[in-house]
Order: C-alpha cells, then structure tokens, then sequence
C-alpha cells in the first residue's frame, strides 16, 4: 500500500507507521512513561484517522490530546478515493498539526451525527422503541439525514472550479445519482418491515423474531462449549429461513464469499 502526502503527490518513504489506539493515546495525554512514547515517534510515523477524532471529543479533555498527537509528530490519514469515490487501496497523510485537524473534524461531524443517529433509529425501532413512528417516517428521516451528508460535500465542490472546472458536473451527476438510489431503498427497506414486522405500538421485530423461532438469549446462552459456533448453526439450520437453502455454516457466519 502506497501512501502519499497531500502536499507534494509522492509516493511515501518515510518510516515505517503506527497507528495508535485510544487507549494508547490516553496514556500519552496522562504523561504515563514519556520515554516510551518519545522513543516510539523517533523511529515511527505516528498516524490517525477520524475514528481518532471522533474519540477525542467524547473524551473528558479533547483539548489536550491533539496537544498530545502534536507532540509525537503524529499525521493525519485518510483513505484515498478515485474519480467515482471508490476506494484505491492508498492513503493520503495530511502534515497538519493535530489541532488544525481536530478543529476541520468539529466543522464536519456534526452532519455525520446527524447521519448516524438516524441510521440507529430503524434498529431502535426493531427492538421496540419509536412506537409512535412508522418506518416509512424513519425512512423519511433517513433520507433527508442522508441529504443533508450530500449537501455538505457538494458545498466542497466549489474548492476544485479553480484547479479540476471540469469535475464539478460529473460530482454532482454522481451525487444526485446516490441521493435517488437511496430513496428508493429507503422506501423499499421501510415498506419490506412494514409487510413483515408491522407498525403496533410496542412491537419489536427483534423479539418477534426470537418467539417465532423458538432461539433467544437464554437458549443460546445454555449452548456449551467446546464447539459452540457450530453447535449454534446445528440449531439454526433447521429453522424456517435456513431449512433447505443451501446455507454453509460460513454464509451463516457472513463470511462466505458467495450465497
């Protein structure tokens, strides 16, 4: 994997790099063994991503760890994107300090909260909470959060007339494309869990689904070792939904290749 930095587009041949977890990073802002650290960022590259971030300001002193990162000459990495905003399998490292970093971060989360919430409200929905809502207000709520994230990069667009003109009409072909396509899951997802699941007060699709099927909590909880997993499977196999589908114990586990 190449990486490349954003100021001069080369590939990288710095060190080797390490990316360090929060828990890590706490010890560091907490002053544990400065000398491990300080002997850690001499011959390392020190990184971190969003999920960084995002962590710092839910912590108690989000003031202090990009301080803490600053220190160790940790840089910022984010996945590169081509044309059609797939993944290439590269990263690009920013060189700007932590602070700097954190402050962009706070001027752009608070659209991919907006967005995560309302992700999380069809699962609060299936365990029975949302009573007075029906999934297609859900999925309507969805949609406008989703809007509201396509919104926020077609704002950016504006920053590439004076380099890439001509990539601003295929960027927003492609964002209207997206905001379409997920309308119309949207509105399949919430009439599919309308047809099966149903919109009464308190009803949870999640214990709907353990009392059809007989399997809970307790039942799963009293499968014993050794060979749990597969005894978990010999179970389900037989229920409606896995009986004679020509599911492998892997497509149950969803790490099959193919279904």
């Amino acid at each position: 994997m190449s990486m490349t930095a954003t100021n001069s587009p080369q590939p990288y041949t710095g060190q080797a790099m390490i990316y360090l977890d929060q828990n890590v990073l706490d010890m560091a802002v907490k002053g544990y063994d400065p000398e491990f650290f300080t002997s850690l960022s001499e011959p390392f590259q020190i990184i971190y991503s969003d999920d960084t971030l995002r962590e710092i300001k839910r912590s108690n002193q989000p003031e202090k760890s990009p301080a803490a990162l600053g220190t160790l000459n940790a840089r910022h990495f984010r996945y590169q994107l081509d044309d059609r905003f797939e993944p290439t399998g590269e990263m690009i490292l920013h060189a700007l300090h932590p602070a700097e970093a954190y402050a962009n971060y706070l001027q752009v989360e608070p659209v991919y909260d907006i967005m995560l919430a309302a992700s999380h409200q069809t699962t609060l929905k299936l365990y029975g909470g949302r009573a007075e809502s029906a999934f297609a207000d859900i999925a309507s709520e969805q949609v406008k959060a989703f809007g509201g994230l396509l919104e926020s990069m077609s704002d950016r667009i504006a920053e590439l007339d004076d380099t890439h003109p001509e990539l601003r009409a295929p960027i927003e072909q492609y964002l209207q494309h997206q905001q379409s396509q997920y309308e119309q899951v949207s509105a399949m997802a919430g009439a599919e869990m309308t047809k099966h699941i149903g919109e009464g007060s308190g009803l949870s699709g999640v214990n709907t689904y353990r009392a059809g099927v007989g399997i809970g909590p307790k039942e799963l909880n009293n499968v014993k070792p050794p060979r749990g997993i597969e005894k978990i499977w010999q179970i389900y196999q037989d229920l409606d939904g896995f009986r004679c589908q020509g599911y492998s114990i892997e497509n149950f586990l969803g790490i099959a290749g193919t279904w």
